[in-house]
């Protein structure tokens, strides 16, 4: 779906990675979110949890890719932190390091 984000605002998703849930090739479950940003804005995406180690992927509508794993060492829960570089529907993919883990997470964004 389309989810929108409030400018200037903090919102939260409540999310959950089950057995039934769709599968990436790799045997990763996923969920996707879409959102709309314009080009310079400064978006944060945390995605936490205390039963997987997360991993983010951030697809531009170029079709260019960024990822991350852990925030820090230590720290397995991963977040996206930039500027994005082009107007238009992006998609976020909520997922884990390893194949065929399933459990709860919150996804925190920070729009512009």
């Amino acid at each position: 779906g389309n989810d929108v984000m409030i400018p200037g605002r903090v919102q939260t998703l409540n999310g959950d990675l089950r057995p039934t849930d769709t599968q990436l090739p790799s045997g990763k479950y996923y969920d996707s979110y879409a959102f709309q940003w314009a080009a310079g804005s400064r978006i944060r995406v945390e995605m936490d949890s205390t039963d997987l180690d997360t991993y983010l992927t951030l697809r531009y509508p170029s079709g260019r890719e960024e990822t991350n794993d852990d925030r820090e060492p230590g720290n397995f829960n991963a977040m996206i932190d930039t500027t994005v570089t082009e107007t238009g529907s992006y998609q976020l993919t909520a997922t884990t390091f390893s194949a065929n883990q399933t459990g709860d997470y919150t996804i925190t964004l920070h729009s512009p």
